[in-house]
């Protein structure tokens, strides 16, 4: 092992957690910092799901990085915002804080 491996060990390169939903249009997840990229997913339900009776996208999660983001995430200068819309805009409805769902997040410096 180099000296920068071992330099590195101890370090974290990234961090996780979860959130449950609570139905608020935005919400802030403080982290300390701005992630490098983050991605976000709902706990046991699909990333993306399909409301076969309207015909709507669900959008259960969501990545964001330097480049830009997917609808309903976005960096913050101290960790994250996502999005909660039941409204459906161009056949999507943004879902990253549905009520009573639990979200997992990763989190890359």
């Amino acid at each position: 092992m180099s000296a920068d491996e071992k330099a590195l060990l101890g370090k974290t390169a990234f961090i996780g957690g979860s959130y449950t939903g609570n139905g608020a249009s935005t919400r802030a997840i403080s982290l300390g910092f701005s992630p490098g990229f983050l991605v976000v997913y709902p706990v046991s339900r699909c990333f993306v799901e399909t409301n076969w009776s309207s015909s709507v996208q669900l959008v259960m999660g969501g990545m964001a990085g330097p480049d830009g983001s997917t609808q309903g995430v976005s960096r913050t200068s101290d960790g994250f915002q996502v999005s909660h819309s039941t409204a459906a805009a161009n056949g999507k409805s943004i879902r990253l804080n549905d009520t009573g769902v639990t979200y997992g997040w990763i989190a890359f410096r």
